[in-house]
């Protein structure tokens, strides 16, 4: 299992987030046809921590979720979903150890697209893992 699938899990299982969003999470590409309200994650960088001699197995990767909705308020809603069933999350599958994930910042978008109205809460989230 990958850290992006684990994560994705962990967003799907999410009984608030289900209600909200219907398990519409993404990662890598928005279909075309997706329906509001959903959530969009996406790895921007990972860190590695070389030693000397042998390099430790540690990483932490820095995630960003989006979280679109038709109105600013349910984007923040579906923000706050998500960083309560992330906060403080940690697994061991296969190959992939998360020890910990913790949150980062939180902001909100301003109205994207006037015609569409389509709102963004963005928030990151490190994930300290692993493999």
């Amino acid at each position: 299992m990958t850290v992006e699938a684990d994560i994705r899990g962990v967003l799907t299982s999410s009984t608030g987030l289900a209600a909200l969003s219907s398990n519409r999470v993404y990662s890598a590409m928005i279909p075309e046809t997706a329906t509001l309200p959903y959530l969009y994650f996406d790895r921007v960088e990972t860190i590695r921590y070389p030693c000397m001699g042998a390099d430790s197995r540690l990483k932490t990767a820095r995630f960003v979720i989006g979280c679109w909705a038709e109105f600013s308020s349910d984007a923040r809603n579906l923000a706050v979903k998500a960083s309560s069933a992330l906060d403080r999350y940690a697994s061991s599958t296969g190959t992939v150890t998360i020890q910990r994930v913790f949150l980062g910042n939180q902001q909100d978008e301003p109205e994207l697209d006037p015609d569409e109205n389509i709102y963004c809460a963005s928030l990151e989230v490190l994930v300290h893992f692993s493999t």
